[in-house]
């Protein structure tokens, strides 16, 4: 099946058609395009395509070239989600995504939290030429119509065994499932389930926990997808679109595999393991600069290079938002040069002692 996407956005057509063209082309998704007008243009616009579209493009900024538009992105959406979700249920469930290219849109928006509850997805307008982008709103919009269904939880996720879930998620769920609009579970699970290391783990923390460098691995796709042959993979909803793979699973898999568990073993071990078993072409993660630990678990969330917890320092983001989310780390020469998102308080005296080492490492390396 083919889902059907409306764009609204204030660009001259043939700017827009240009896009579409290059989205219509992998033939994932259909797009189409119509210019909004003024609240009631737009929201009978809307209302015109409803029952033929599976989901909702939209630009951030609707008035850059048409004077008429009367309204902001963030408030018309806000009452057509009331709409979906109201009482009246006058129009169906569908996923929306907000774009945009403006240079001032990460600034104004991504840093007011408060709006992004309205959006499924928030993108820059370039990243919806590629290819994953499509995969990923057909999955969204796979996604709400599984949703509309009213599936129960083993369902959605497509387990049989609940145990692997944490009890917590799994009654935060059932309660959204139950009593919440179709867009806040859907946004729960990307965000919250789907989208941060939790449960699940996506393929590049699969690689640093199994003490892989991918990038410089010519094998690593044998090693990725035997793991997938071996059902640790995730295949519940949104799973076309977003990659990931059950810690549980991937846990009791490695003990069964080598009698060890998965998080005592080294870098080297483990693919030292992997080598003995047939796989070629894999060579192990290098410890980084003022690391001690290369029973790698992590991701720096600055500089995107392997950690182990022991070695990083908690990111001022850290307070997970549920109790299931991995906590964030920060590298400790990342943390030194003060690049990005800073420590959190409480890791201030360890970010001291490792200036100290660092300026030594530094001054004795000049001398």
């Amino acid at each position: 099946m083919t889902y059907r996407f409306l764009y609204i956005d204030d660009n001259p057509t043939a700017d827009s058609q240009s896009l579409i063209d290059v989205i219509n082309g992998y033939e994932i998704i259909s797009v189409f395009h119509e210019k909004p007008g003024a609240w009631s243009v737009t929201n009978d616009l809307v209302d015109k395509y409803i029952d033929d579209i599976d989901g909702l493009i939209i630009d951030w900024k609707l008035n850059e070239f048409i004077d008429s538009v009367d309204f902001n992105t963030e408030a018309f959406v806000q009452e057509l989600r009331l709409r979906i979700s109201g009482r009246e249920k006058s129009i169906k469930p569908i996923p929306i995504v907000l774009c945009s290219a403006n240079p001032d849109f990460a600034v104004k928006y991504l840093q007011d939290s408060s709006k992004h509850s309205l959006f499924d997805l928030v993108l820059d307008k370039q990243k919806l030429t590629e290819r994953l982008v499509s995969v990923q709103l057909a999955a969204l919009a796979e996604g709400y119509e599984i949703i509309r269904g009213q599936p129960n939880i083993l369902e959605l996720l497509s387990i049989t065994d609940s145990t692997i879930l944490d009890s917590r998620f799994f009654d935060i769920l059932g309660e959204k499932l139950k009593n919440s609009p179709i867009s806040e579970t859907v946004q729960f699970l990307i965000k919250d389930f789907i989208g941060c290391p939790s449960i699940l783990i996506n393929e590049s923390l699969l690689a640093v926990r199994l003490g892989i460098d991918k990038d410089f691995s010519a094998g690593w796709n044998d090693v990725m997808h035997y793991f997938i042959e071996q059902k640790t993979s995730y295949e519940g909803v949104f799973s076309s679109g977003w990659r990931r793979f059950w810690m549980p699973l991937l846990n009791s898999k490695w003990k069964e595999l080598t009698g060890r568990p998965f998080r005592g073993m080294s870098a080297d071990e483990k693919v030292e393991f992997l080598l003995s078993k047939g796989f070629e072409n894999i060579i192990p993660i290098k410890l980084q600069e003022m690391c001690a630990s290369n029973k790698f678990w992590t991701i720096c969330v600055n500089s995107n290079v392997a950690i182990d917890t022991v070695d990083g320092l908690l990111a001022s983001c850290a307070e997970s938002t549920f109790p299931w989310q991995d906590l964030q780390y920060i590298s400790p020469l990342s943390a030194v040069k003060e690049t990005g998102v800073r420590v959190a308080k409480s890791e201030l005296h360890r970010l001291d002692n490792y200036r100290t080492l660092y300026e030594q490492t530094h001054v004795r390396n000049r001398k």
